[in-house]
């Protein structure tokens, strides 16, 4: 029996897949029914800023469990979760990712924690430990990411001639407030506008930040004031130095009971605390402007519209700069730098079909990116990672993704992605294409300014998913007993922008209990 195997075999056996409901986490499970439940109109008026704190989501669990049916017990088992004055519950897990010649594992322990100290203060979070096989990748299709976010220290041994990192992890939130108004502090992952997952403006797969989230609900409008600490990098996304924020302020509006349009705008700087970009109801353009149009500012706008009582339309436009005197001189062959997601939901009221999703996803070259000076202060990521979306800039992608629940214990997801890239430096400069590209020449002047050169290119990058995933949920005595199983095929043309192809055929596969 090869080495392989008996790994796969101990990783399996020895372990448990586990995770509790958890308000901090994106990924749990809650903010896909929450995603479900404003789908089928049993919830409205959510914010745009994610997670939600505990005040919040009481009132939509009970909101749920009001209008009856099917979803209000799967309501009231979430509500029952984040209710107690304190809760601990240690849940060991496993993962195991491997291919027909690679592995991946992650075995270890959660500790996610729950609580309310007063009716307006509460908490959750989750700290771990893990243990971590990776010497063969992350095993991950591209735009994908591990639901953890872990420190990265010098902490390993090996096992049956296998390297294995030792790696800690920590998500945490607690807020003051009532469920209209409340002030969260934190340090996890963020999403932000009508796109739960892989959102241009703030998408849940950058890692997690230290949060500041101000979030004020009224009857019709939502004010969302927020400001995150960052962690830049040099100009190719390596090493780690301090002193990077972004702030980010935005207003709902909902006019009417089938319409939602915001309005937001952010702004990505460093090495130095600028107070202005601390007081509320401002513009940081203009506030950029003040002090040397040295920063990163972006604004842009999102719609919802409600055709059907289950059919949802969403579209956010994330402008990064635009060349407006040629755009006033009605010269629209100029400078685009923006992000554009669209997209249209299907969330059947009653049915084993829970939601049928398509959207498509264009960020023109330069997006996101900006010139810097060794350290990326300005440009638009985490820790090497866009804050925005999977994507590189000069790319699009197409997406579709199916839930569907055939039995109340299992849910079973398909999902397809078609994703091209270019690289819009290509003959123009030495630059890679990627986000730490700023587009500018040697000289320092920028190559963009009058045309944009939006997947124009001779040779592109292009990368092809279909996949499919089964999570079962099985109660058995005072806990449950969970179960997945996981499929994508990968496949890449012109990958690196070579005529190589490559095809890669992913598993995934786990079970557990949850106390």
């Amino acid at each position: 029996m090869s080495r392989r195997i008996i790994i796969i075999i101990v990783f399996l056996f020895c372990t448990l897949v586990a995770f509790g409901d958890l308000p901090s986490d994106l990924n749990d499970r809650m903010y896909t029914y929450i995603d479900l439940w404003e789908g089928k109109g049993l919830i409205s008026g959510i914010p745009p800023l994610r997670p939600y704190p505990i005040q919040y989501l009481k009132e939509i669990f009970k909101e749920v469990m009001r209008r009856g049916g099917e979803d209000a017990g799967i309501a009231g088992e979430f509500l029952e979760s984040i209710n107690p004055d304190f809760s601990l519950k240690p849940t060991p897990g496993h993962e195991s990712r491997f291919t027909p010649d690679a592995f991946y594992g992650e075995t270890g322990s959660d500790f996610p924690f729950v609580g309310n100290l007063h009716p307006l203060v509460s908490y959750s979070g989750r700290a771990a430990i893990w243990l971590v096989d990776r010497q063969q990748g992350d095993l991950l299709p591209f735009g994908a990411v591990s639901e953890r976010d872990y420190l990265e220290d010098w902490s390993d041994f090996d096992l049956f001639g296998r390297k294995v990192f030792v790696r800690q992890s920590l998500a945490l939130s607690t807020t003051i407030g009532t469920s209209s108004v409340y002030l969260s502090l934190g340090l996890n992952r963020n999403s932000f506008g009508p796109f739960f997952e892989n959102g241009v403006i703030l998408g849940p797969q950058a890692p997690h930040a230290g949060t500041f989230n101000f979030t004020w609900r009224l009857k019709k409008t939502i004010l969302t004031i927020a400001h995150f600490m960052l962690t830049a990098t040099n100009e190719t996304g390596k090493g780690r130095y301090p002193g990077k924020y972004m702030s980010l302020h935005g207003l709902q509006i909902f006019p009417f009971s089938w319409l939602e349009v915001g309005v937001f705008e952010s702004i990505v700087y460093g090495g130095r605390l600028e107070p202005l970009y601390l007081i509320p109801l401002s513009e940081f353009f203009y506030f950029q402007g003040i002090i040397g149009f040295l920063d990163n500012a972006m604004f842009g706008a999102s719609v919802k519209i409600r055709f059907f009582e289950d059919v949802q339309y969403m579209a956010v436009l994330y402008i990064d700069d635009l060349h407006f005197n040629d755009m006033v001189r009605f010269d629209f062959d100029t400078k685009y730098k923006v992000a554009v997601q669209t997209g249209i939901t299907w969330t059947p009221l009653y049915t084993y079909m829970k939601r049928i999703a398509f959207d498509y996803t264009m960020v023109t070259p330069y997006t996101y990116s900006h010139i810097d000076s060794g350290i990326n202060y300005q440009n638009y990521t985490h820790a090497g990672v866009n804050l925005g979306p999977a994507l590189e800039p000069n790319s699009d992608r197409l997406s579709l993704d199916i839930l569907i629940t055939p039995r109340k214990w299992i849910d079973v997801t398909l999902m397809s992605r078609f994703i091209r890239h270019g690289n819009a430096s290509a003959g123009y400069t030495d630059g890679d294409g990627s986000i730490f590209d700023d587009g500018f020449d040697d000289s320092g002047q920028p190559t963009f300014q009058d045309s944009t050169r939006f997947l124009t290119q001779d040779i592109l990058e292009y990368n092809f998913q279909i996949g499919a995933e089964g999570d079962l949920r099985i109660p058995l005595g005072k806990g449950v007993v969970t179960a997945k199983a996981g499929y994508t095929l990968e496949y890449w043309t012109n990958k690196d922008f070579t005529n190589e192809k490559e095809l890669s055929h992913i598993f995934t596969i786990g079970t557990g209990y949850l106390f």
